[in-house]
C-alpha cells in the first residue's frame, strides 16, 4: 500500500484539491504530470478513480463524489452497477435512482443478469429503505418484467410480497399469485411455503 500511494501520488493531491472548487479534469491534468515529471512516464488515472471516489465518499464531499461519478459516466467503461453501487452507498438517491432506471433500457446481456441478481436485494432496499417508495418500486419491477419476460415468474412474486408488506392494493395480485402457483418452479427468490403466505 505504501508504494502504491508513493508512486501513484494521489493522497497529496487529494489533500491539496478535495474542495467545493474541485474540478476532475484539473486533477487528472495534476496527477499525469507529477507522474510525467517524477517517473518520465505517461500515464492515466483510468480505473483507479475507484479509490478517488471511495476517498470523497469516505470524506463525505458530495461534490467531489458528484464530479468524480460524472467523470466516471462519460468514460463509459464502468458497468451501470458499479455507479448505481457508489451512489446508492453515498445516499446520492437520484443519481442512483437514473442508473437503475438506464438499467432498464440497457441491452447488455451482463446488465440483465447483474439486475437479476440484485433486484430483490439490493435494488429493492434502495427503493424501499433508502427513498420508502414501496409503489414506486411495484412500477418499476412491472417495467422490468416488461423488459426481461423471462422473469415473470420471480417479478410477479416480488411484486406480491411488497404490496402484501406494505399493504398495497394491486389490481392483478390475485392473477400474479395464480401465474405463481401455476408457473412455480425452483428459483432463487422464493420457496413453495413463500409463495403460500400471500395467500388471501
Amino acid at each position: 500500500m505504501f508504494i502504491f500511494r508513493d508512486y501513484k501520488n494521489y493522497d497529496q493531491l487529494i489533500a491539496q484539491m478535495y474542495n467545493d472548487q474541485f474540478s476532475y479534469a484539473q486533477f487528472e491534468k495534476q496527477y499525469i504530470n507529477h507522474i510525467n515529471k517524477k517517473y518520465g512516464i505517461n500515464t492515466s488515472i483510468g480505473e483507479d478513480i475507484i479509490y478517488l471516489l471511495t476517498q470523497a465518499s469516505n470524506k463525505n464531499l458530495p461534490t467531489v463524489f458528484n464530479k468524480i461519478m460524472d467523470s466516471m459516466e462519460k468514460s463509459d467503461i464502468f458497468q451501470l452497477q458499479i455507479l448505481f453501487y457508489f451512489s446508492y452507498n453515498f445516499e446520492q438517491n437520484e443519481r442512483a435512482k437514473r442508473y437503475l432506471n438506464q438499467m432498464l433500457k440497457s441491452e447488455d446481456e451482463l446488465d440483465q443478469r447483474i439486475f437479476f441478481a440484485n433486484l430483490d436485494s439490493q435494488y429493492k432496499n434502495f427503493f424501499l429503505i433508502n427513498i420508502k417508495e414501496p409503489k414506486e418500486f411495484i412500477d418499476f419491477v412491472e417495467k422490468a418484467k416488461l423488459k426481461w419476460p423471462i422473469y415473470t415468474l420471480e417479478f410477479n412474486y416480488l411484486i406480491l410480497s411488497v404490496a402484501n408488506d406494505y399493504n398495497i392494493t394491486i389490481i392483478n395480485y390475485e392473477k400474479y399469485l395464480k401465474y405463481c402457483e401455476k408457473k412455480f418452479k425452483p428459483n432463487r427468490y422464493f420457496t413453495i411455503e413463500d409463495l403460500n403466505t400471500l395467500k388471501k
